[in-house]
């Protein structure tokens, strides 16, 4: 991907994603494995990785290098990681490898890894060269020429093979989940990936929606957060359909940017749907969509005035 790109609206939402990562990024381990993007999404889908993971066991911590993203394995799955069409392709600028690797140094010692394990080859490898002298981790390169040949594969699994299995589809669920809403959940993770979903006993909690690259939530986390007030949209006392206008809200968190799932709500429904504009627009602006609803519930039970 050219940086471009970079420059142009994409820029605030790759931003966004470093910063939102960063943020929620919770290792398992103190070794981290580097390994190229590839141009099939999500990664763990693409040849080329799961090549790799037939041959090791990978129970180590993860994070995919591409331009302009850095994305470890947790957030594969979402916007706009999960969206990004263009793989570099062999020459990257001045401008990349630095970009590129002011947030993978970030990342590394977010993580506060001892060890990183650079299985990258070409314009990958000057990132990573980039932050070597720049990181208190070791830094060792397991890759020659070809990241799958066995000879990388063998020094690769010098370097990381060890024992136990990490749960990895619950790791993604759960950076999604605080991704997301800054929120954390229980519950038997399901389904086969990407499509993966988080269950409790045969009800659906959340279930992933590769399209926008983001968590889809059901009737028991939406209440919590209504609960809890994060993410909730406010609106009078009309029967819902599809849409719902900005003119019908009243009240929205200022946290809600557009497409982000949001629990809307009155005094007798509320229910998930997805932001078609930012928070203060739909509190501010009289025209124009506000959400497009996805499903709604009947109070019943639950009261939550505020």
């Amino acid at each position: 991907m050219s940086l471009s790109a970079l420059e142009s609206s994409s820029r605030f939402e790759v931003r966004y994603f470093f910063e939102r990562a960063l943020e929620c990024y919770k290792p398992f381990s103190d070794t981290v494995l580097l390994l190229p993007c590839t141009a099939r999404k999500p990664y763990l889908t693409s040849r080329t990785h799961r090549a790799l993971r037939s041959k090791v066991k990978v129970n180590v911590n993860e994070i995919i290098i591409s331009s302009p993203l850095v994305v470890p394995r947790e957030f594969e799955l979402l916007y706009p990681a999960v969206n990004y069409d263009t793989p570099v392709t062999g020459h990257w600028s001045e401008e990349e490898v630095s970009f590129v690797a002011g947030w993978l140094k970030r990342f590394i010692e977010k993580g506060g890894f001892r060890k990183v394990v650079a299985h990258v080859t070409g314009g990958y490898r000057k990132v990573v060269e980039r932050v070597e002298d720049e990181v208190e981790a070791e830094v060792v390169y397991t890759a020659e020429k070809d990241v799958l040949s066995d000879e990388s594969i063998e020094r690769l699994k010098q370097e990381i093979e060890s024992k136990g299995k990490v749960d990895l589809y619950r790791r993604i669920l759960e950076h999604m989940l605080s991704y997301q809403f800054g929120i954390t959940w229980s519950g038997k993770v399901a389904g086969r990936y990407p499509e993966l979903e988080l269950l409790e006993g045969k009800k659906r909690l959340a279930r992933v929606d590769r399209i926008y690259g983001m968590l889809d939530i059901y009737e028991k986390i939406a209440a919590y957060l209504l609960e809890k007030n994060i993410y909730t949209v406010e609106i009078g006392d009309f029967e819902v359909k599809g849409t719902i206008f900005a003119g019908g809200v009243l009240r929205a968190d200022e946290k809600i940017r557009p497409n982000d799932v949001v629990v809307f709500h009155n005094s007798r429904i509320f229910g998930v749907g997805l932001a078609a504009m930012s928070g203060k627009e739909m509190a501010g602006s009289e025209k124009g969509i506000a959400i497009n609803v996805k499903r709604k519930f009947s109070e019943g039970h639950h009261h939550h005035h505020h």
